[in-house]
């Protein structure tokens, strides 16, 4: 069953697994022995990115998903709540990003919709550079 969790060492090795994956197809540049040997500091660095206190000039907060089938790491979605006029050209409020195997795979992306209940947990706010 398909499940979004909110980043935790808990999915340490499917991650590591999943970032293999996409450095074999040649869509990554990050080693993962040598991601997995900071894997802490990314899961800190990622719920601070929820705050926009710790976020540096010019950039927004965002809040990332892991989209998880049982033990496998499917996918990734990125979530900014606001957007200022940089993000709206460019980078946006919505990314996601999945195993090539499961990229075709309608029912893996329907499902990845539903998998968790939007309109409770994000209230989306765009707000104008001066």
């Amino acid at each position: 069953m398909l499940i979004l969790v909110e980043p935790s060492l808990t999915y340490k090795d499917a991650c590591l697994d999943a970032v293999r994956e996409f450095l074999a197809a040649g869509e990554y540049d990050v080693n993962a022995e040598q991601l997995g040997a900071k894997f802490e500091d990314l899961i800190t660095r990622l719920i601070a990115a929820k705050d926009p206190a710790n976020m540096p000039p010019g950039e927004l907060p965002y809040e990332d998903f892991w989209l998880m089938d049982g033990d496998e790491w499917i996918g990734k979605l990125t979530l900014r709540t606001t957007i200022n006029e940089r993000y709206l050209h460019a980078g946006g409020h919505v990314m996601l990003a999945m195993k090539f195997a499961h990229r075709n795979d309608a029912a893996v992306m329907a499902q990845s919709c539903y998998a968790w209940d939007w309109k409770s947990h994000v209230n989306v706010v765009y707000t104008r550079s001066s």
